[in-house]
């Protein structure tokens, strides 16, 4: 007869080793950290981006305000500026006497000049000061060119009120006496063409230009335009 086996005694518990316990320990709170910077990193690459978008949508916003209030501000300056206009063109004939090679005693003659009238007005509500005018009258054929700026007649920098008058003058003399009586009766035109250049209250620079001719007799003042872009080149 077989005595039973007696079950196994059980294994006392092993020793915790509390070396790697603490390592464990630490590499799950090395982990918790590592996630926590993770997310904190993660939410401040979002607040980047949501605020490098806010501030394009602010500099878009800026730029619209900026350029609406330039508009706004061209357009009262547009209307506060001196603005420089043609108020009269006038050409007239004038006789004087000679004496022929310049002998007192010579024989007298009479030729004739043609003086030409520009008036500028300020037509604008605040002062202008005008830069640079230039008048050039010719008579016979019509000028293909404008002027050189050697012919200008005034460099100055004269003030020009609102509803104030600024007078150009130019003559030209006839040869002889024949030109005398061809300009008199018509049959000779005369041309006068020039410019202004002027700035205005803001400082900005502005030209007009003008180009007439007689038409029939002098002493009528029929007075009409002539001339391509070139002659009334304005801005």
């Amino acid at each position: 007869m077989k005595l039973p086996v007696p079950p196994p005694m059980p294994s006392p518990p092993a020793t915790p080793n509390w070396v790697e316990l603490a390592d464990l320990k630490v590499q799950q709170q090395l982990a918790e950290i590592a996630q926590q910077m993770m997310w904190l990193t993660v939410g401040q690459l979002l607040l980047a981006i949501f605020g490098t978008i806010a501030l394009i949508v602010t500099l878009r916003e800026s730029r619209r305000a900026t350029a609406t209030a330039m508009k706004a501000l061209h357009v009262q300056q547009s209307a506060e500026r001196a603005v420089l206009v043609v108020e009269s063109q006038s050409c007239e004939m004038v006789y004087r006497p000679y004496r022929m090679d310049g002998d007192p005693a010579g024989e007298l003659i009479i030729k004739g000049a043609v003086i030409s009238t520009v008036k500028i007005e300020n037509a604008g509500p605040s002062i202008g000061f005008l830069k640079r005018t230039a008048l050039w009258i010719q008579y016979g054929d019509e000028p293909s060119t404008v002027g050189n700026d050697d012919q200008i007649i005034d460099s100055r920098h004269v003030p020009l009120d609102p509803g104030e008058i600024f007078t150009l003058s130019a003559e030209v003399e006839a040869a002889d006496t024949d030109d005398t009586n061809k300009l008199t009766d018509g049959f000779i035109p005369c041309w006068f063409h020039g410019y202004v250049e002027y700035e205005d209250l803001f400082g900005e620079s502005h030209r007009i230009g003008f180009a007439y001719r007689t038409v029939d007799e002098i002493r009528m003042g029929e007075i009409a335009e002539f001339g391509d872009d070139a002659f009334w080149k304005s801005y």
